[in-house]
């Protein structure tokens, strides 16, 4: 029996004997044991012990999916400024995000942050793009809720907005909007849908790239007759705006977007009447 067999790694260890926390997010503790995926980590963003940091991955030219957790984000770079999409899980990961991005883009700040939808956990995030300047985009019918994540007063856990509290620009989307530096043009789209009825998608016309979120989950979700799968090709059909590529909020990477589009079609044509009650 090899004397090393039931030695302890020293990645446990460390996981083992952690610094501790000035701060565990609760909520997403009861969040993440109700749904049965509770990580063994104050981080809860990710599990450092298996994660150390999150991971830029480069999908498309200046275009960085950054995932490790299980919540993802995305980094455009324009010419002069970055946007965001998405804030997720909460302050922590917004934090190493933009820290990340510091390093690589020193004199490039972020103009933008996109919300794709409301719910909290692609959206805890937001203030710390809001207080270093970024104006918040948002879909149609979500004003109230960004507004009062905005403007709430955060005493105990005294984030950078509250300490240093600004008026945070907003850019309410209710149909399309274009963001251009004259080079590379971002495009913002609405979809309905019934999984959040404002959201947004994104896609990056000279890089035949889109980002989606919860309504597919690209390389994650299996094709199937879900009321959001059929609910997010119809428009970007109706759109013409039907990217080759596509990256989200979950999933393990990009993936191609015809697998779905075939699978879904089958469906539709083998059960029509199901398809329409859902």
């Amino acid at each position: 029996m090899p004397a090393d067999l039931f030695a302890v790694p020293d990645v446990v260890k460390k996981a083992n004997n952690p610094t501790p926390p000035s701060y565990v997010a609760l909520q997403w503790m009861i969040r993440r044991a109700h749904w049965g995926s509770f990580l063994d980590s104050d981080a809860l963003a990710f599990d450092p012990a298996v994660v150390p940091s999150l991971k830029w991955t480069e999908v498309k030219p200046g275009v960085f999916h950054i995932t490790g957790g299980s919540h993802h984000t995305m980094v455009i770079e324009m010419k002069d400024y970055l946007i965001a999409i998405d804030a997720p899980v909460g302050n922590e990961m917004s934090r190493m995000t933009m820290a990340e991005a510091k390093k690589r883009f020193p004199n490039k700040p972020f103009k933008f942050v996109l919300m794709t939808h409301h719910h909290m956990d692609h959206a805890a995030g937001t203030r710390v793009f809001a207080a270093a300047g970024a104006t918040v985009i948002y879909g149609a019918g979500n004003k109230k809720f960004f507004n009062e994540q905005l403007t709430a007063p955060n005493r105990v856990r005294n984030d950078e907005l509250w300490a240093n509290p600004r008026t945070v620009d907003m850019l309410e989307v209710a149909d399309s909007h274009k963001i251009t530096d004259g080079v590379r043009d971002v495009m913002i789209y609405m979809v309905p849908n019934t999984h959040s009825a404002n959201t947004l998608i994104l896609t990056l016309p000279k890089d035949d790239f889109g980002w989606v979120t919860d309504l597919w989950s690209p390389s994650r979700d299996r094709p199937n007759d879900r009321p959001s799968h059929f609910e997010f090709i119809n428009e970007v059909r109706r759109r013409n705006i039907v990217m080759t590529t596509w990256a989200g909020g979950h999933g393990n990477g990009v993936a191609p977007i015809q697998p779905l589009l075939n699978e879904l079609d089958k469906i539709r044509s083998a059960a029509p009447a199901r398809v329409a009650a859902n």
